[in-house]
């Protein structure tokens, strides 16, 4: 029995003991670890140093989504209505300048035009506009090719207007094919150091059926790769973009190259009746570009006050009536000159 006792008794003495020393490790390591924080904070700074474990600390909440960017209140444009007419040509410029929409003075300079849409979209009143802002702003000189010119001649100003037979008769195709051979030719013997010209081709659509001798052929070709060198910049009036509708021609790659044309689609509004009117909007593609380089389409907003006879009051300087150039004015002026020089 003395002997089970003194068993039992050690065994409790060497268990307390190895329970002892494992304390004493533990608290040893726990010393140790702390010196080891300490110094790590020492050479490397606390915002390195090791975090305890926190059993209580909540997983991290995610983080708010991003504020989407607000856009910008657009630039408020001046009002033309408020432009004196008698103030200087300058002063005029200037606050005329201010009143014209961005899209719209991006459409003074570039190599080509389509203006398209269906009957009564104001194409021409739109188109008889935007050149007289080139003449005013930009020192273009101006020409028209319209198989209607003789209907169409109060809409224009300060610019030669072919198409027309006299001043009642219209459809000359002709004419508008020996203006396509003067455009040829200016495109081959002028250069960037010329004064630039714009010239209007209206119903482009009926070209490749009406001009004669296929001089009307691969048109649209010309228009975007001979142009911008010779200072010229071309507009063309049609009813679509297909590729009738753009003087025809043999060339091929047509819908590559109808991509390159900035386009400006105008759009109608229809009355009581039925008749079709300007609803002064529409679209205008190829001002710009998205990431892989395809032109994009954007909406076009138009003002009642973008029209010539409006322009034309506030500046009298363009207000000179468009020059009607028909078979008999150039056989008068033919005639003229010569019993001048005789």
């Amino acid at each position: 029995m003395r002997w089970v006792l003194v068993v039992i008794g050690g065994g409790l003495i060497g268990h307390a003991l190895w329970s002892w020393n494992l304390l004493q490790e533990q608290a040893d390591w726990h010393e140790v670890q702390a010196q080891i924080q300490e110094e790590f904070e020492q050479l490397y700074g606390s915002q390195f140093a090791q975090p305890s474990p926190d059993p209580d600390r909540s997983e991290p909440e995610d983080e708010p989504p991003p504020v989407k960017p607000q856009p910008q209140p657009q630039q408020q444009l001046a009002d033309p209505s408020q432009i004196d007419p008698t103030q200087l040509y300058e002063s005029r410029k200037l606050a005329y300048w201010q009143a014209v929409p961005p899209q719209i003075k991006q459409l003074l300079q570039p190599s080509a035009i389509l203006v398209k849409g269906p009957q009564g979209c104001g194409k021409t009143t739109f188109v008889s506009y935007l050149m007289l802002l080139r003449a005013l702003y930009c020192g273009h000189t101006l020409e028209v090719n319209d198989p209607h010119a003789h209907q169409n001649k109060d809409q224009y100003y300060n610019c030669t207007l072919h198409g027309a037979f006299d001043a009642t008769t219209g459809q000359d195709y002709a004419a508008i094919g020996d203006r396509l051979v003067a455009f040829r030719e200016r495109l081959a013997t002028k250069n960037q150091s010329s004064p630039p010209h714009t010239t209007v081709w209206d119903e482009v659509t009926n070209y490749s059926m009406r001009i004669p001798d296929g001089m009307a052929d691969n048109f649209l070709l010309t228009c975007l790769t001979d142009t911008r060198k010779a200072k010229e910049y071309p507009i063309l009036i049609s009813h679509n973009d297909r590729k009738g509708g753009l003087g025809g021609g043999k060339t091929s790659g047509f819908d590559e190259m109808k991509d390159q044309l900035l386009t400006v689609q105008l759009r109608v509004q229809r009355d009581e009746f039925g008749h079709p009117r300007p609803a002064f909007k529409g679209f205008v593609r190829g001002l710009n570009e998205d990431d892989d380089g395809n032109p994009i389409k954007e909406p076009l907003e138009l003002h009642p006050w973008m029209n010539p006879h409006d322009l034309v009051k506030l500046f009298p300087e363009l207000a000179k009536p468009a020059e009607l150039i028909t078979l008999a004015a150039a056989f008068n002026r033919v005639k003229q000159n010569f019993y001048t020089e005789n």
